[in-house]
């Protein structure tokens, strides 16, 4: 026999327990696609300890989220990482969002070139309670850049070699001009050259 108080009570108490389980699921489903992200993300207190990570962010470190959460920035990141990001984390916490574009090195020593975002978390008072750190790799990006740099470098040359070729008087003053460009270009001194 039970009251209905008791009823009551044991419903209540069901159906906090079946929301609770609603809200674990998603928060399973959340960290799944947050992790699935081609992104390296983080969230830090404004003490500066990480209260979040996600799996990206756990690669880039070659820590685990057990290392990472709750610990302070300037002990999880190398000594001149830390002191390239203060004054931007510093800013942030003011209030100012900063992005920005930086090399480091994967746990393998591979440099990734990341593009990083700093965005305060504000509170319903406009505080910053928080800071969400976002960072891309956008390696290949800064690869194709560079080879699009040498590729026009190189159709430059060869258009400064055929135009001083077509103004030339003599075969002899086409290779000597041409032997100057060439030089300048491969930052040779022109004594190497010959």
């Amino acid at each position: 026999d039970h009251s209905v108080d008791d009823v009551i009570s044991i419903e209540r108490e069901n159906q906090w327990a079946e929301r609770q389980e609603t809200l674990l699921e998603q928060i399973r489903w959340m960290r799944l696609i947050i992790d699935s992200v081609a992104a390296i993300i983080a969230y830090i207190d404004p003490q500066q300890r990480y209260l979040f990570v996600n799996r990206g962010f756990e690669e880039l470190r070659g820590l685990s989220r057990d290392e990472i959460i709750g610990q302070h920035m300037a002990d999880v990141l190398p000594p001149e990482i830390y002191a390239q990001v203060t004054d931007r984390i510093a800013a942030a916490f003011r209030g100012e969002e900063q992005t920005y574009e930086q090399v480091r090195q994967r746990t393998d020593g591979t440099p990734v070139s990341l593009h990083t975002s700093y965005r305060p978390h504000f509170d319903s008072r406009g505080d910053v309670m928080g800071c969400f750190v976002i960072m891309t790799d956008v390696s290949a990006h800064a690869q194709t850049e560079v080879e699009l740099q040498r590729t026009t470098r190189a159709a430059e040359l060869l258009q400064t070699i055929a135009a001083a070729a077509n103004e030339s008087n003599s075969p002899a003053q086409a290779i000597q001009t041409c032997l100057h460009v060439i030089c300048a270009y491969a930052g040779w001194p022109l004594g190497h050259a010959v």
